[in-house]
C-alpha cells in the first residue's frame, strides 16, 4: 500500500467521525466529514486529495465545515484498504506507519492531547495526557492496545 500514513489518517478520522456511503443501487459513493474546526477540515481535505488524486469538495455552512469526496472507484478502494466494517482495521496492529496515521486521525477527530507542567515534591515535571470519550468500549480497548504498541 502506498501513502500508508495518509491512509491511516483517513481511517482514524472515519473511525471516530465522518461517514462513508456506498450505495450501489443508487450509485451514491462518498466520504464526508462535518466539523466546526476549519483547520481539521482542511487537513482532512488535503489528505483525501493526496490519496485519491481528485479534488475534494470543501464548503462552509453557518459555523461548520463540510468535506466531501465523491467517486465510486476512489471510495471502493479506500473502503477495501481501511476495512471500515471493523472498529479498528487489523492493519493498524501490524503496520507502524499506518498505526501512527490512524491514531493521529482518530485523535484529531475526537480526542484530547494535553501536555502541562505540574510540580511534584518541589520538582517541575511534564505531564502528558491523552483522552477520548466513547460509548463503544471495544473501540476504546483497541485504541488502548494501539497506544501500547507505540
Amino acid at each position: 500500500m502506498e501513502n500508508v500514513v495518509e491512509h491511516g489518517y483517513v481511517g482514524g478520522v472515519l473511525c471516530f467521525r465522518g461517514s462513508v456511503v456506498t450505495d450501489q443501487k443508487l450509485g451514491n459513493y462518498s466520504i464526508s466529514l462535518e466539523t466546526n474546526n476549519e483547520g481539521f477540515a482542511k487537513e482532512f481535505q488535503k489528505t483525501l486529495e493526496f490519496i485519491s488524486g481528485k479534488p475534494v469538495n470543501f464548503s462552509q455552512k453557518q459555523s461548520s465545515f463540510l468535506v466531501r469526496l465523491y467517486g465510486k472507484t476512489e471510495i471502493e478502494n479506500l473502503v477495501s484498504l481501511l476495512d471500515l466494517h471493523a472498529t479498528v482495521p487489523e492493519v493498524a496492529f501490524g503496520n507502524e506507519e499506518f498505526r501512527r496515521g490512524f491514531l493521529r486521525g482518530f485523535f484529531d477527530a475526537g480526542g484530547i492531547v494535553k501536555s502541562r507542567v505540574v510540580t511534584r515534591q518541589g520538582k517541575k515535571q511534564k505531564r502528558r495526557m491523552i483522552r477520548v470519550f466513547s460509548r463503544n468500549e471495544d473501540l476504546l480497548k483497541k485504541i488502548s492496545l494501539l497506544l501500547q504498541l507505540e
